[in-house]
């Protein structure tokens, strides 16, 4: 599941950077509900400001942080090792 900030001082794409995700690791994003504790949870941050606090959500297989666009191949590769 995907967890998205307010938005307020995006410096990058972060919908573009889902679809990236996507493209590369054969997983189903879904929006963050609140209901269910997913398998994985990923965190998108538009900027370095801490405005979500992931110890305030839980998953199965860990929760993942995207702040910004240049980080994104160091993510990708994080999620493929936990899915091993």
């Amino acid at each position: 599941m995907v967890k998205y900030c307010g938005g307020c001082n995006s410096r990058y794409d972060r919908a573009g950077a889902i679809k990236r995700i996507q493209e590369r690791i054969p997983i189903k994003i879904k929006p963050y509900d609140g209901r269910t504790i997913p398998d994985l949870l990923l965190i998108v941050k538009g900027c370095w400001s801490e405005c979500i606090n992931k110890d305030e959500y839980k998953s199965k297989y860990g929760i993942f942080c995207l702040q910004d666009e240049k980080d994104l191949e160091d993510l990708l590769e994080e999620i493929i090792n936990k899915l091993k």
